[in-house]
Formats: C-alpha cells, sequence, structure tokens
C-alpha cells in the first residue's frame, strides 16, 4: 500500500514565561499522529524569568524535528497582553519557506486529540481550528469566546433561531462536520497561500486576521467535533513584555544586549533579528 504524503507545515509559536504549561503542550503536539518530518517549528521567544528556553531546548534535544528559535523584539504595546502581538505574528513571515500549511498554536493548550492535525490538513480549508475548551472544576466552558465569532456574535452570547448559546453551551457544538464561522483561535490551521498574503493586526490579532481573511474572499471553519483543551489560565499574570522585568528591575538593562537587544539612546531598545538555536533543516524522523 502507497504511504500517503502528507503536506509540511510550519509551527508557528509564540513563547514567554510558558514553563508552567509548556511541558503538557509539548507531550500532546509530541502525540499528535502526523509525520515528524513534515514538522519545522519555529519559536519566536521572550526574554522569560523562569524556565521557558530551557525546556523549549530540552525537548528539541530529544525529539527530531526541525527547528528554529528566535529572540523576540522589544515592541511598545498599549498594553502588556497577547491582545496586542500582531507584529510578533506578522514577524513568522520572515522565516516562512513555502510550506502548505502553518499552524499557530497557543502554548496552554494541554491537552489535543492524536488525530487533530490530520483531520484539519485533509479538510484542505482556508483557516480552520477546533472548538477549544477549558475545565471549570467538574463543567467544562467553551475558552476562545471572545474570538471565535459568528454573524457577528461573540461566542459568550449568541442568539440564532430563537435560541441562546454561551461558553456553557457553545453553537454547533454538536455538529459532526466544519462549520462556516467568522473567526477562530487558539490552535490556527491556515493554508500557506493565506498566510502569506493576510496581515495580523491588533488587538487580537487571531480575530482580526481571520476578518481580514473574509474580505479576501477567504473562509474560516470550526470543527466542533474536534475538542481540544486549554488550560485554566483566569486570575494568573498576563505574559509581561521585557520592558516591564527592566522597569521593575527584575533584569538588568545591561543584560538585554546579551540577548540581541541594541541600545540606541537612553530609553530606547531596538531588536538585532539574532538566531539562538538552529539545527539542520533537513533531519529524517
Amino acid at each position: 500500500m502507497k504511504k500517503k504524503k502528507w503536506p509540511s507545515i510550519f509551527v508557528a509559536i509564540l513563547t514567554k514565561n510558558d514553563a508552567k504549561y509548556l511541558p503538557k503542550f509539548l507531550k500532546a503536539m509530541k502525540e499528535l499522529d502526523y509525520p515528524k518530518d513534515k514538522l519545522r517549528w519555529v519559536w519566536i521567544y521572550g526574554k522569560s524569568v523562569d524556565n521557558t528556553l530551557d525546556i523549549i531546548l530540552d525537548f528539541h534535544k530529544k525529539e527530531n524535528y526541525k527547528f528554529e528559535i528566535y529572540e523576540e523584539p522589544v515592541i511598545e504595546r498599549l498594553l502588556p497582553s497577547s491582545l496586542y502581538n500582531a507584529e510578533l505574528c506578522n514577524a513568522f513571515k520572515d522565516f516562512y519557506k513555502g510550506e502548505d500549511f502553518v499552524l499557530f498554536a497557543d502554548t496552554d493548550v494541554i491537552e489535543i486529540p492524536k488525530n487533530t492535525l490530520k483531520e484539519m490538513v485533509k479538510l484542505n480549508l482556508d483557516i480552520v481550528a477546533p472548538y477549544p475548551y477549558q475545565r471549570e472544576g467538574k463543567r467544562i466552558r467553551f475558552y476562545d469566546s471572545y474570538v471565535f465569532r459568528y454573524k457577528s456574535w461573540k461566542f459568550e452570547h449568541i442568539e440564532e433561531n430563537g435560541k441562546v448559546y454561551n461558553v456553557y453551551n457553545p453553537i454547533f457544538k454538536d455538529e459532526k462536520k466544519p462549520v462556516e464561522l467568522d473567526s477562530v483561535g487558539t490552535f490556527l490551521l491556515i493554508k500557506g497561500e493565506v498566510f502569506k498574503k493576510v496581515k495580523w493586526s491588533n488587538p487580537a490579532p487571531h480575530l482580526q486576521f481571520c476578518l481580514s481573511a473574509r474580505k479576501l474572499g477567504y473562509k474560516v471553519y470550526g470543527l466542533p467535533y474536534l475538542k481540544i483543551f486549554h488550560a485554566n489560565v483566569e486570575g494568573e499574570q498576563p505574559h509581561y513584555p521585557v520592558e516591564y522585568y527592566v522597569s521593575m528591575k527584575l533584569i538588568p538593562a545591561s543584560e538585554l544586549g546579551k540577548v540581541g537587544y541594541v541600545k540606541v539612546s537612553n530609553r530606547k531598545w531596538v531588536f538585532k533579528p539574532y538566531l539562538i538555536k538552529k539545527v539542520k533543516e533537513e533531519m529524517k524522523s
């Protein structure tokens, strides 16, 4: 029997201070039923106060993936939040090498069915994502209810045909086929051609990317029958940019020059592209 040729995937991951959930995320990714030689991981790593980088390097030392890690540039943001990281999402375009698909995955995703990636790829859709949930004790609720939208309604509250849907009863939850939505997030698989043409913007880059793609004629789909789980991070501190840690004297400003930052004035630091770690482009799984 002829072995199926699976498309190549560019795995784009933003990470900063993720040591708490990163091991579970990496375990779930490693267990996905997809050829390792078809995955190329590219990380944009933000200066962290925990051992995030050590975890990533240890993972790639043990696992046979193509991978690259780049330092995150210093970016002035309106808020220290992942809602304002479009510049970093756009930075991945510099490292894209024509893969068939691009996967944007949150590092707080801790449970992923093993067939998820193959199921998404086989559909060959422009933009697609499984339904993300999180656990609240014995209950589960829809996770990315701000970004996931249907007919301009956020998944937090949708009224359709006289019925009301919310995070505990998301719309289309029992569908066994892809459903067309306005926008999706958390674990997005994007066709390479769509990734190249569509720009990320703030706020909420995943949301804006999907809306921009739809304006260009591309379609966005959710997969209710594929359920992933995101860590319950409510109440935890946000992932602050490196400027915050410098201002709080948690990282000496003198250390920035050692990780790819160049000082151009008394207060301003700019990023000089800098490769931390890279292995051969061709590796056998």
